[in-house]
């Protein structure tokens, strides 16, 4: 007896294979997209601005050879917003208005804890001053070589008592006050075209300490 033999439908292969072959594909990707915000900001770091001057005021001098030669004068600075203390230590001369007044700085934008000490320093240790209009005097027609030299500071009172002249200033509320004051020295032997206003400015540099 032969064996039967199966014969199977075509569109019964045909199926077979269409599910074979729906079983081997890979899955298709599925792609997303979105935004993601970017922030940045920008604070001013430590910053120093001197909105006083220093100033020596008006002198008056006689011209030629004066008794005693050079006239140098010495202004104390006191805390900031007192008058500070003149005092004329070698020489002759006169203080006439507008009369001297301490230079003032403020420091700002401090992150460091409060009582931070800031260590001042000067640029250099004398300023040549230059023949310019001011303090009411026009621009002398030759410079005399006035100059300042020997700078001092006092920082704001904290607490109790004047602080003394050089002692740091501290951070409080991330910000320091400091007074600025020098000696003024005026050379001998002026002559009528040295007479007016002297002018000039000096590079203050202030560095947080112990952090």
């Amino acid at each position: 007896m032969k064996p039967t033999r199966f014969t199977a439908h075509p569109c019964r292969w045909m199926a077979a294979a269409v599910l074979a072959f729906g079983a081997s594909s890979p899955a298709l990707a599925d792609t997303a997209s979105g935004t993601l915000q970017i922030e940045a900001g920008l604070v001013a770091g430590l910053t120093l601005s001197c909105p006083k001057p220093l100033t020596f005021g008006v002198w008056f001098v006689q011209s030629a050879d004066r008794e005693g030669g050079l006239t140098r004068f010495r202004l104390t600075p006191n805390v900031p917003g007192a008058l500070p203390s003149p005092n004329l230590v070698e020489g002759r001369g006169t203080s006439v208005l507008p009369g001297p007044g301490q230079g003032e700085c403020l420091v700002t934008g401090s992150v460091a804890e409060d009582n931070t000490e800031l260590a001042v320093s000067f640029g250099t240790s004398f300023v040549d001053l230059a023949a310019e209009a001011v303090l009411g005097l026009d621009a002398p027609g030759s410079a005399a070589g006035v100059r300042v030299e020997n700078f001092l500071f006092r920082p704001a009172t904290q607490g109790a008592g004047v602080p003394s002249v050089s002692a740091p200033p501290k951070i409080v509320d991330g910000q320091a006050e400091f007074a600025v004051g020098g000696e003024l020295v005026i050379p001998n032997n002026l002559t009528a075209e040295n007479f007016g206003g002297y002018s000039g400015s000096i590079t203050i540099t202030v560095t947080e300490q112990g952090l």
